[in-house]
Protein backbone atom coordinates (compact mmCIF):
# COMPACT_ATOMS: atom_id res chain seq x y z
CA UNK A 1 0.00 0.00 0.00
CA UNK A 2 1.89 2.64 1.10
CA UNK A 3 5.33 2.85 1.44
CA UNK A 4 6.69 5.12 4.41
CA UNK A 5 9.81 7.06 2.62
CA UNK A 6 11.04 8.72 6.26
CA UNK A 7 12.05 11.62 4.02
CA UNK A 8 8.65 12.43 2.44
CA UNK A 9 7.67 11.89 5.98
CA UNK A 10 9.46 14.64 7.32
CA UNK A 11 8.33 16.70 4.28
CA UNK A 12 4.64 16.27 5.01
CA UNK A 13 4.75 16.92 8.66
CA UNK A 14 6.86 20.01 7.82
CA UNK A 15 4.22 21.31 5.46
CA UNK A 16 1.49 20.62 7.59
CA UNK A 17 3.12 22.21 10.65
CA UNK A 18 3.87 25.43 7.92
CA UNK A 19 0.02 25.05 6.57
CA UNK A 20 -1.33 25.14 9.88
CA UNK A 21 0.73 28.24 11.33
CA UNK A 22 0.43 30.30 8.82
CA UNK A 23 -2.03 32.22 10.09
CA UNK A 24 -0.64 32.66 13.69
CA UNK A 25 -0.01 37.00 13.77
CA UNK A 26 -3.62 37.32 12.53
CA UNK A 27 -5.43 34.55 14.81
CA UNK A 28 -3.28 33.35 18.07
CA UNK A 29 -3.83 30.05 19.22
CA UNK A 30 -3.58 30.70 22.47
CA UNK A 31 -6.75 32.41 24.69
CA UNK A 32 -5.56 35.63 25.64
CA UNK A 33 -8.06 37.64 28.20
CA UNK A 34 -8.95 41.17 28.64
CA UNK A 35 -6.43 42.83 31.00
CA UNK A 36 -8.40 43.00 34.62
CA UNK A 37 -10.53 45.77 35.15
CA UNK A 38 -8.50 49.08 37.11
CA UNK A 39 -10.24 49.57 40.59
CA UNK A 40 -11.32 52.93 41.28
CA UNK A 41 -8.63 54.71 43.65
CA UNK A 42 -9.89 54.76 47.04
CA UNK A 43 -11.05 58.55 47.49
CA UNK A 44 -10.98 59.87 50.92
CA UNK A 45 -13.74 61.60 52.68
CA UNK A 46 -12.63 65.58 52.83
CA UNK A 47 -11.83 66.13 56.29
CA UNK A 48 -14.32 68.28 58.46
CA UNK A 49 -12.93 71.47 59.33
CA UNK A 50 -11.45 71.95 62.83
CA UNK A 51 -13.55 73.78 64.98
CA UNK A 52 -11.97 76.80 66.42
CA UNK A 53 -12.02 77.09 70.35
CA UNK A 54 -14.69 79.52 71.12
CA UNK A 55 -16.63 79.41 68.29
CA UNK A 56 -19.04 77.06 69.63
CA UNK A 57 -20.38 76.44 73.88
CA UNK A 58 -18.94 73.08 74.85
CA UNK A 59 -17.16 71.50 78.28
CA UNK A 60 -14.73 69.00 78.29
CA UNK A 61 -12.00 66.79 80.14
CA UNK A 62 -8.91 67.17 78.25
CA UNK A 63 -6.83 65.02 80.61
CA UNK A 64 -6.35 63.25 83.76
CA UNK A 65 -2.75 62.94 85.64
CA UNK A 66 -0.61 62.50 88.41
CA UNK A 67 0.00 66.47 89.83
CA UNK A 68 3.29 65.03 91.00
CA UNK A 69 5.08 63.53 88.10
CA UNK A 70 3.27 64.63 84.82
CA UNK A 71 1.85 61.48 83.96
CA UNK A 72 -1.25 60.18 82.84
CA UNK A 73 -3.56 58.49 85.05
CA UNK A 74 -5.97 56.11 84.05
CA UNK A 75 -9.84 56.39 84.78
CA UNK A 76 -10.22 52.70 86.00
CA UNK A 77 -7.62 52.98 88.60
CA UNK A 78 -7.60 56.97 90.00
CA UNK A 79 -4.80 56.99 93.21
CA UNK A 80 -5.58 59.19 95.99
CA UNK A 81 -4.44 61.76 94.53
CA UNK A 82 -4.58 63.23 90.90
CA UNK A 83 -5.64 65.83 89.04
CA UNK A 84 -8.09 66.84 86.08
CA UNK A 85 -7.75 69.48 83.37
CA UNK A 86 -11.10 70.78 82.34
CA UNK A 87 -12.19 73.63 79.82
CA UNK A 88 -15.79 75.42 79.51
CA UNK A 89 -16.44 77.96 76.54
CA UNK A 90 -19.47 80.04 76.55
CA UNK A 91 -19.16 80.39 72.38
CA UNK A 92 -20.09 83.97 70.90
CA UNK A 93 -23.81 82.72 70.61
CA UNK A 94 -24.11 82.88 74.75
CA UNK A 95 -24.57 86.55 76.23
CA UNK A 96 -21.81 86.94 78.77
CA UNK A 97 -23.41 86.51 82.60
CA UNK A 98 -23.71 89.33 84.95
CA UNK A 99 -22.82 88.24 87.74
CA UNK A 100 -20.39 85.62 89.46
CA UNK A 101 -20.13 82.73 87.64
CA UNK A 102 -18.13 79.06 88.34
CA UNK A 103 -16.49 75.97 87.07
CA UNK A 104 -17.37 73.06 88.18
CA UNK A 105 -15.65 69.06 88.31
CA UNK A 106 -18.61 66.85 89.45
CA UNK A 107 -18.78 63.62 90.56
CA UNK A 108 -21.68 61.50 90.62
CA UNK A 109 -21.49 58.46 92.19
CA UNK A 110 -21.17 56.35 95.67
CA UNK A 111 -20.58 59.68 96.94
CA UNK A 112 -21.36 63.11 95.26
CA UNK A 113 -18.57 65.23 95.23
CA UNK A 114 -18.45 68.73 93.14
CA UNK A 115 -14.72 71.09 93.13
CA UNK A 116 -15.87 74.62 92.64
CA UNK A 117 -13.53 77.04 90.56
CA UNK A 118 -15.02 80.96 91.31
CA UNK A 119 -15.38 83.07 88.37
CA UNK A 120 -15.94 86.63 88.97
CA UNK A 121 -17.57 88.87 86.37
CA UNK A 122 -16.75 89.83 83.84
CA UNK A 123 -16.19 85.81 82.57
CA UNK A 124 -14.30 85.34 80.39
CA UNK A 125 -15.66 83.04 77.25
CA UNK A 126 -12.89 80.07 77.49
CA UNK A 127 -12.15 78.86 81.00
CA UNK A 128 -9.43 76.43 81.20
CA UNK A 129 -8.22 74.76 85.10
CA UNK A 130 -6.79 71.87 86.63
CA UNK A 131 -8.51 70.42 89.51
CA UNK A 132 -5.89 68.67 91.96
CA UNK A 133 -8.37 66.22 93.63
CA UNK A 134 -7.31 64.78 97.05
CA UNK A 135 -9.24 62.26 99.31
CA UNK A 136 -12.14 60.98 96.72
CA UNK A 137 -13.98 58.25 98.41
CA UNK A 138 -13.64 54.68 96.88
CA UNK A 139 -16.59 54.26 94.35
CA UNK A 140 -17.91 54.66 90.27
CA UNK A 141 -17.99 57.73 89.24
CA UNK A 142 -19.57 59.59 86.43
CA UNK A 143 -16.85 62.50 86.38
CA UNK A 144 -18.09 65.91 83.85
CA UNK A 145 -17.32 69.13 83.89
CA UNK A 146 -19.73 72.29 84.33
CA UNK A 147 -19.79 76.02 84.01
CA UNK A 148 -22.80 77.22 85.44
CA UNK A 149 -23.77 80.95 85.93
CA UNK A 150 -27.01 83.19 87.40
CA UNK A 151 -29.25 81.36 84.84
CA UNK A 152 -27.98 77.51 85.57
CA UNK A 153 -25.73 75.61 83.61
CA UNK A 154 -24.48 77.23 80.57
CA UNK A 155 -22.11 73.80 79.61
CA UNK A 156 -21.52 70.71 80.57
CA UNK A 157 -19.51 68.18 78.98
CA UNK A 158 -20.58 64.36 78.70
CA UNK A 159 -19.62 62.28 82.21
CA UNK A 160 -16.65 59.79 81.71
CA UNK A 161 -16.53 56.76 84.16
CA UNK A 162 -14.04 56.43 86.37
CA UNK A 163 -13.02 53.75 89.44
CA UNK A 164 -11.54 55.09 92.30
CA UNK A 165 -10.88 51.94 95.04
CA UNK A 166 -8.38 51.75 97.79
CA UNK A 167 -8.29 54.23 100.69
Amino acid sequence: MFSLNPARAIAVIVLAVCTGCRDDARQPHVFRAPPPATAPAAVAPPAAPEVPVGSIPMAQIVSVYDPTTGAAVALDALPALFAIQAIAVRGPSQPAPTGASRLELYFDGSRDTTLVLPLDAPVPSVVAHSFEVRGLAPGRYGVSVQLVDALGIAVRSTPVRAVRSGP
